[in-house]
């Protein structure tokens, strides 16, 4: 007896047996291929003792060809939600008595016990698969992500997480969000209350020494809340640069007020200058001295005005 069931490929191989002929072992038979296609349409079992109640005599040959091949009595497809699954087979009885009506229907219904056990074990396998991929996604995410449920119990937390906290991953998925950091779990507690998506906030973080802005969402499905998830970004280049750019933006300033306040300091001097090296040459002109008087007075206050 054995079972032929699809790989991950789809081509259907041997996946369990006992007595097989090593020339079994060795089948596959690919999506298209004339038994896999013929097992879909029908959906029936195929027994050596009922072949001439199977439709054409070319069909009966094909289908006795089958038998020969995988050296069996009797085929019983394995199907669930109308797909085909793979076919279990057996071969003669070590008594040598022929399978009656009551071992044809045993043999059914444990076909269909097996194709729901496949079916279980497929769905189980792209589950697994699925998560599997999942975590390793958010494992390799260079954006820290931490998950927490509908009570608040933490979820997911990837390596990325950690390194922005200061926190191992292992300390604190299954344990309250509080375990996160007073930070992170304000944000989480405040999408899992209900705030509609909240402002992206940014902190500092000491232990880590790393600028973080953390973006969060609430989960939300059919019977309410699911959980909340906290995206967290190192921004400590960014932020360096804008600091850096706002001291450059600083010195400019003070150099150009700078500038301006030389210039408009030069002008009252380079006027009282002038008549003070005329003065000598001059001081016995009346006319000029009131001149001079009244220039040096407003050229002061300008002065006084721009201190």
């Amino acid at each position: 007896a054995g079972i032929f069931a699809a790989d991950p490929a789809g081509t259907f191989r041997l996946q369990a047996d006992t007595g097989c002929t090593h020339d079994v072992r060795g089948l596959s038979f690919g999506p298209g291929d004339p038994v896999v296609r013929w097992l879909e349409r029908h959906g029936q079992l195929v027994a050596r003792a009922g072949l001439d109640r199977v439709g054409e005599p070319a069909e009966q040959l094909f289908l006795r060809e089958v038998l020969s091949a995988l050296g069996a009595e009797v085929v019983l497809p394995l199907r669930a939600r109308g797909r085909l699954l793979g076919w279990l087979f057996t071969g003669r009885r070590t008594t040598g008595l022929p399978l009656c009506e009551d071992d044809l229907e045993d043999l059914a219904a444990m076909a269909g016990h097996i194709a729901l056990a496949l079916e279980t074990a497929s769905v189980l396998r792209d589950t697994a698969l699925q998560s599997s991929l999942a975590g390793t996604v958010f494992a390799a995410m260079p954006t820290g992500v931490i998950a927490t449920d509908a009570d608040g119990v933490v979820r997911w937390f990837n390596r990325a997480a950690g390194d922005l906290l200061g926190l191992a991953p292992e300390t604190v998925i299954g344990r309250p969000a509080d375990s996160v950091g007073s930070r992170a779990y304000d944000r989480l507690h405040a999408a899992l209350s209900g705030e509609e998506a909240p402002a992206p906030v940014e902190w500092f973080e000491m232990g880590t020494r790393r600028a973080i802005s953390a973006t969060v969402r609430r989960l939300s499905g059919r019977d309410g809340v699911l959980g909340a998830v906290l995206f967290l970004e190192d921004v400590t280049a960014r932020r360096r640069l804008a600091e850096k750019e706002e001291r450059l933006a600083r010195e400019t300033f003070w150099v150009d007020l700078a500038a301006g306040l030389s210039h408009e300091i030069r002008n009252p001097l380079v006027a009282i200058k002038t008549f003070a090296q005329l003065l000598p040459q001059r001081f016995g002109d009346a006319e000029f001295r009131n001149e001079f008087s009244v220039l040096v007075t407003r050229e002061i206050a300008r002065l006084e005005v721009i201190v």
